[in-house]
């Protein structure tokens, strides 16, 4: 008798479908008809007559659950039972399906936290990252790199369960398999780890001191630059350990989200978990400009975007003052360098403020008459 023999072509073909094997799931045989419509290629080379296809698509049509990204190996090792049977060896139904099974199990122990533990949310973290910066990279790296090694391990699982057949079985015993499992999930752990600096972010600027320096310039200690000089991270770290105590007490994870949009919105607006702090009162002209500006600022347009960049505070008479404009466009025009001496700008004192801007009241109109009360302290600031 002739030997009948799978090709390569029908191995590609038998790969592609493979990537189609969850388009059938359903809860009575989960990845079954999957499986079966994968074979069809080699069935189809085996057997010429239509009973033995048809025996054969109903042997495949048994319940099959693995991971989807590593059941190359089970595909593999199922084709070539398959083309030793076609040529004559002594290899039944249940025998074919008891391979099936025991593969199927073990992959799946394996696949699970290799490909949904550690490969998707590794992939996810590095898009993600450059997402949030406005890079369309992010989604095209999570795309491109998470597909090629899952297709990689398909391709290659099922190149290798067609060449060792029956004796990857062998292979995959001891505790290779426990090893492997092991050590993605610590690459995982890992990775997540570093990644909660990066994404967790928490900032508690409540004001513990302020100081003057010789140069003029004041300097804030807040309550997160102590906790920084103590550990760099350590509020987000406790938040993220809280996160999985609580996930280890069966918390329901939507609640957790719903909690945690809930107190960043609280804390911002009391003050607490925000880029900024504003303090109940404001104890002097200089001291606290920052804070003045900004809110009102968000006040005036809700805007947070707003920039402004690092200006000086010079002593001012009463004839003389900085003005600053919110344009149009809402974004807070630089103030003048305090020491271009000639070069700043006098107001009078019979000229009226700026006039409002067409789109909302001019942020000058009221900062203005704040000015005018008196001279102001030197003092350098930084509005981020």
């Amino acid at each position: 008798m002739e030997q009948r023999k799978i090709t390569r072509s029908d191995l590609v073909s038998m790969f592609l479908r493979s990537n189609l094997q969850q388009a059938s799931f359903n809860f009575e045989r989960i990845h079954g008809l999957g499986f079966c419509y994968d074979m069809i290629p080699a069935i189809k080379r085996l057997y010429p007559l239509k009973e033995d296809q048809v025996a054969a698509l109903r042997r495949h049509l048994v319940f099959f659950n693995t991971t989807p990204a590593v059941c190359g190996p089970v595909i593999g090792v199922t084709a070539a039972m398959e083309e030793a049977r076609a040529n004559g060896a002594e290899i039944d139904d249940g025998t074919i399906n008891g391979i099936k099974v025991g593969l199927m199990g073990l992959l799946a122990g394996v696949g699970d936290p290799l490909v949904w533990g550690t490969l998707r949310p590794i992939t996810t973290a590095l898009g993600a990252s450059l997402a949030l910066s406005g890079n369309i990279l992010g989604p095209l790296l999570f795309f491109f790199i998470f597909n090629a090694v899952r297709l990689a391990m398909k391709w290659y699982g099922l190149q290798l369960g067609f060449r060792k057949g029956v004796n990857i079985v062998s292979d995959m015993g001891g505790n290779v398999l426990q090893k492997l499992t092991e050590g993605a999930s610590i690459l995982g752990l890992f990775v997540m780890g570093v990644l909660v600096t990066k994404w967790t972010s928490i900032n508690v600027p409540l004001v513990v001191s302020q100081t003057h320096a010789a140069d003029g310039s004041t300097v804030t200690m807040t309550v997160q630059n102590i906790l920084d000089q103590l550990c760099p991270g350590l509020l987000a770290l406790g938040l993220t350990l809280l996160m999985v105590r609580l996930l280890n007490k069966k918390i329901n994870p939507v609640w957790l989200i719903f909690a945690l949009f809930g107190l960043g919105i609280i804390g911002n607006a009391l003050g607490f978990l925000s880029r900024f702090f504003a303090p109940a009162r404001l104890p002097g002209p200089s001291l606290n400009m920052r804070w003045f500006m900004k809110t009102t600022a968000l006040r005036l347009y809700g805007k947070r975007d707003l920039r402004l960049e690092t200006f000086d505070l010079p002593e001012m008479q009463e004839d003389e003052i900085l003005a600053t404009v919110v344009t149009d466009s809402l974004c807070l025009s630089s103030w003048k360098e305090a020491n271009l001496g000639e070069n700043h700008k006098k107001v009078p004192d019979d000229v009226a403020p700026p006039p409002p801007s067409s789109s909302a009241t001019s942020f000058a109109a009221i900062f203005w008459p704040w000015v005018k009360s008196g001279s102001t302290n030197s003092s350098r600031v930084s509005v981020m």
